[in-house]
């Protein structure tokens, strides 16, 4: 009898032993459970925690963080195409429903014989994405023609001794989502055998508005004063097509120079030599502005035109002002300040400051004055194989 007592008790001290790493093992679910990161479509992570995003996590998925949300779409056109709906088609909807929704039934048909000036790699991924959203492609083509960014932006070059650090800052009214939140994204598009390069915009929209690509060129778009009903090609994508196949200003002007445009714009594009050029682009002519000393102003006011709009006669006067007795260089919060409030209606709108020689883009988040406004870089320097956000 005692000796059966005696095993049993041995047994059941046993116990605790054989069962510490299951128990072990439960507390760290438990754990897991309570204090895990968030999923991509619940809270926003916190980006101070994990400032270094390699781009290859970003495929297929957002990073909806507090600072900024991110995106990264990648490889051929279908499977840009396919990407883009997936992840930002209710974005999609609510951008055509906004835009459309005062506009003739079927209008977009009216622009089908445009489809032809599209280049055909473009195409493919809008038709893709079309597809994908049951919607006809001309609807996603008439989009891109009714997307109005207006603004300004400047050009500083502030050449050191090392070599140079151009600056190039960016107010545009037209680039934040639709979704209410102010914020624009920062989408990551890498399609196969072109440029890799960064869209600050609505990621729902094939065409560019503001962006950065791995060579360091960087293009703006902004829209201008006069409509016209010629057939051209939407200048959206005439800013993407320039982002993914020019390296520098010469290249890009080639491209520009070889299309039919739609409509009446600017396009400032500056690159990581320290070189800028305006392209003002009207039913009538195409003419170009280089820097005056180290600054180019660009912005809905064409110098090139007797009679541009009173409010973007304004804004282009009040830039030129401010920045004709700035210091010949500028940091990026400098930059930011300078810009701050130049803009009529653009409270609620993102102000950009790209670097082009060290591949880095700075987003004043809305905030009111720049001094109130929250920063965010993205730092895009390691060939753009990762992203670094710093607050």
């Amino acid at each position: 009898m005692n000796g059966h007592t005696t095993e049993k008790t041995s047994e059941l001290r046993q116990i605790p032993v054989v069962l510490l790493p299951f128990l072990i093992a439960v507390l760290g679910l438990v754990a897991w459970i309570v204090f895990r990161t968030p999923p991509n479509d619940a809270a926003p992570h916190d980006d101070a925690a994990q400032p270094t995003v390699p781009t290859e996590v970003l495929g297929g998925e957002r990073l909806n963080g507090r600072a900024l949300p991110l995106a990264h779409l990648y490889g051929s056109r279908e499977a840009l195409g396919r990407a883009r709906q997936a992840l930002f088609g209710p974005l999609l909807e609510a951008s055509i429903t906004q835009t459309f929704s005062l506009l003739p039934d079927g209008i977009e048909e009216n622009f089908r014989p445009w489809l032809a000036l599209v280049p055909t790699d473009i195409l493919s991924e809008m038709a893709e994405m079309a597809s994908r959203a049951n919607l006809p492609v001309t609807k996603l083509l008439a989009l891109e023609l009714f997307d109005h960014p207006r603004g300004a932006a400047v050009f500083c070059a502030a050449s050191r001794a090392q070599g140079p650090s151009s600056l190039v800052a960016v107010h545009l009214t037209d680039i934040a989502s639709t979704s209410g939140n102010h914020l624009p994204f920062a989408t990551l598009i890498r399609p196969d055998q072109r440029h890799a390069f960064v869209s600050l915009g609505r990621p729902e929209r094939t065409g560019v508005v503001a962006g950065m690509n791995d060579s360091g060129l960087v293009a703006v778009l902004l829209d201008g004063p006069i409509e016209t009903d010629d057939a051209g090609r939407p200048m959206t994508l005439v800013v993407r097509d320039v982002l993914e196949r020019a390296s520098v200003i010469d290249s890009a002007l080639q491209i520009i120079e070889s299309i039919a445009a739609a409509g009446t714009v600017t396009i400032l594009i500056a690159d990581s030599a320290d070189r800028a050029i305006a392209v003002e682009i009207t039913p009538r002519l195409k003419s170009t502005r280089q820097p005056q000393g180290h600054l180019l102003l660009a912005s809905n006011a064409f110098v090139a035109e007797t009679s541009p709009s009173p409010a973007a006669d304004t804004a282009y006067r009040t830039l030129d002002t401010r920045f004709r007795g700035a210091p010949d260089h500028l940091d990026a919060k400098t930059l930011d300040t300078l810009l701050a409030g130049a803009v009529p209606d653009s409270s609620d709108a993102p102000r950009l400051v790209f670097e082009p020689l060290q591949r880095k883009i700075h987003v004043f988040l809305p905030g009111g004055s720049s001094a109130s406004a929250r920063q965010v870089e993205l730092d895009l320097s390691k060939d753009f194989k990762e992203i670094r956000l710093k607050r």
